[in-house]
């Protein structure tokens, strides 16, 4: 949950942290959700194997708080270095840390959701990058790039 909290915090202004570091700001936010609606039904999900929170809204919330804004954007615009470390889903490739550096163009709120899966928790995510030409938000490929 730390890139969850590092997110918020760097995609603003230094100004602006008293206002979102307080309880106030939250209030109306949920950044977790289950995937069941009842114990049981979230049970029964851990026996089958299955992650109990719901990843989709995790990412809804982040991308709806921070938009699209890169580890460069971030950088750029506010001063931060925000760093989010990953690990692909299979686990076939050595921890990836992303900043400004090494992944100045992955979009925060997909790096966020790489983070947080953990199995039987949340669902692994994707990275997604933003095309400094369009703009345009595609899936990141770094042995592509």
């Amino acid at each position: 949950m730390g890139s969850v909290i590092g997110a918020f915090i760097c995609s603003k202004s230094y100004s602006d942290l008293p206002k979102i570091l307080s309880v106030s700001y939250f209030k109306d936010k949920t950044l977790l959700s289950y995937k069941r609606d009842t114990l049981g039904g979230i049970v029964a999900g851990l026996l089958r194997g299955e992650a109990i929170l719901d990843s989709v809204h995790l990412r809804t919330v982040m991308r709806k708080e921070i938009g699209d804004l890169t580890f460069k954007e971030i950088h750029d615009r506010f001063k931060w270095n925000l760093n989010v470390t990953v690990t692909d889903s299979q686990k076939t490739d050595e921890s990836r840390l992303l900043n400004y550096l090494t992944s100045p163009n992955v979009v925060v709120w997909s790096a966020v959701s790489c983070s947080t899966a953990i199995p039987h928790f949340f669902d692994p995510g994707e990275l997604m990058v933003k095309c400094e030409e369009t703009g345009e938000i595609m899936p990141y490929h770094p042995e592509n790039t």
